[in-house]
């Protein structure tokens, strides 16, 4: 078995100093790999990994990794769709 440990969705916002709704909202739109254990969202590391630096490779002005994928730019918070 592998190192690859999981985080809650309230963990990745803590790391990622994000709302857990806008977390939510890439799993939601499948931005973001995760699984569904015992009624809560699981997301591995290698999936989150994956996510950022398939964001961060990308040409954006600085801060925008949100706005690219579904922030609002005002405040910062998820957009529902």
């Amino acid at each position: 078995m592998s190192d690859d440990r999981s985080q809650t969705i309230k963990e990745v916002a803590g790391r990622l100093f994000l709302s857990e709704a806008t977390v939510h909202g890439w799993i939601k739109r499948d931005y973001l790999h995760a699984v569904e254990i015992d009624q809560e969202w699981r997301i591995m590391d290698r999936d989150l990994n994956s996510f950022l630096h398939k964001f961060s490779t990308q040409d954006h002005e600085p801060g925008s990794l949100g706005n690219k994928i579904g922030a609002d730019k005002a405040t910062g918070k998820s957009r529902t769709p």
